[in-house]
């Protein structure tokens, strides 16, 4: 869960804010706030706000696993809410790789900071899930 907890935190970091600190405003970082306009702008209109939905996702998966703590979620609801979450994680992540790929900088971040395999968020959601439904499954 860990690993999840600072990825889902890191993808809120603004990444022109982290490389160019305290450096004076140049061409690459104006092509690198043009560049993440694409996931970090405030007026989404009618498009998807990718990271704000994940983010959505993981605080309310959260709270449902506090809930959780003995046993009184129904399993159902809780690989439901395990389902949409792992999807909300591949779909940040193919959109943050996307995204970040097109700038020399940006990619070095990404890889620094945020890069991970769409299997390895599988397999941590997979653990997680398994923890809560054992908790259920205990109950019964």
């Amino acid at each position: 869960m860990i690993i999840l907890s600072n990825w889902v935190d890191n993808t809120a970091l603004y990444p022109p804010a982290h490389i160019y600190a305290g450096m004076a405003k140049g061409k690459a970082e104006k092509q690198a706030e043009a560049i993440c306009e694409e996931l970090y702008k405030f007026n989404w209109g009618k498009d998807k706000n990718v990271l704000g939905e994940l983010r959505e996702l993981w605080r309310h998966t959260n709270v449902l696993c506090a809930l959780n703590y003995d046993g009184s979620v129904k399993r159902e609801v809780m690989e439901a809410q395990f389902t949409k979450l792992q999807d909300a994680l591949i779909e940040a992540n193919n959109k943050l790789q996307e995204v970040y790929k097109k700038h020399q900088d940006l990619n070095k971040w990404y890889n620094t900071n945020l890069k991970v395999s769409n299997s390895q968020l599988k397999e941590a959601i997979y653990t997680y899930k398994q923890a809560q439904l054992r908790i259920i499954d205990s109950r019964s």
